[in-house]
């Protein structure tokens, strides 16, 4: 399991062009860390996006369909801009489905913010319904 990592490549070229190739090969770099676990498990599978508002939401749609090797309908792929944080998981965690979500969150910039760090995170987590129905065996509880 990776907890920390170093981002790289870090922005060469300060232009929505750099930006847009540098998150591309950041999201390559996620779902190709986290492929394994996700070819194994199966069911109701859903994404959810958060990012910093720098590209809009369909260059952020578009950027992901060609890095994620599984498929994903849109009633279960979600991409919002800055918004409640980790409130998200509140509706989540009341959900009584069978559901695995991975939430990416992207917080990198085109220039340097005052007193923010850059960040690109991935968490994968799955309902007490679907650990029990895939006999799945945690590692952790929310």
């Amino acid at each position: 399991m990776l907890t920390t990592a170093f981002i790289s490549p870090q922005l060469t070229e300060p232009t929505e062009s750099g930006y847009l190739l540098r998150i591309e090969n950041l999201l390559k770099n996620i779902t190709q860390q986290l492929q394994p676990e996700l070819t194994e498990f199966s069911g109701n599978f859903h994404v959810r996006i958060q990012h910093d508002g720098v590209l809009d939401n369909e260059v952020i749609n578009m950027l992901w369909h060609q890095v994620f090797p599984l498929p994903c309908d849109e009633q279960s792929f979600e991409i919002c801009k800055e918004g409640d944080g980790a409130m998200w998981i509140d509706k989540w965690l009341d959900s009584q489905e069978s559901i695995l979500i991975l939430s990416v969150a992207i917080n990198l910039f085109l220039e340097p913010r005052d007193k923010q760090a850059e960040s690109i995170s991935a968490i994968l987590l799955a309902s007490p319904a679907w650990l029990s129905q895939k006999k799945v065996t945690t590692k952790s509880w929310v």
